[in-house]
């Protein structure tokens, strides 16, 4: 996950297995990362999140910096 630390501060789609997260990547560590501004995104509308959102690696199927 550190190999998305080039990409801090700019909005990021993580693709989960059950879900698309929508937001600015804050934190990459070892084994998460961290985005603000989240939102899930589903074919009826998105939902905002507030505060800080973590996402577990196991969970990110892969990310895609837009």
């Amino acid at each position: 996950m550190r190999e998305y630390r080039r990409h801090l501060g700019r909005r990021v789609l993580l693709h989960l297995e059950t879900a698309t997260l929508d937001g600015v990547l804050v934190r990459a560590d070892r084994d998460t990362v961290t985005l603000r501004e989240a939102r899930m995104l589903s074919a009826l509308e998105p939902s905002d999140m507030d505060g800080e959102l973590i996402v577990e690696r196991v969970a990110l199927v892969w990310m895609q910096v837009v």
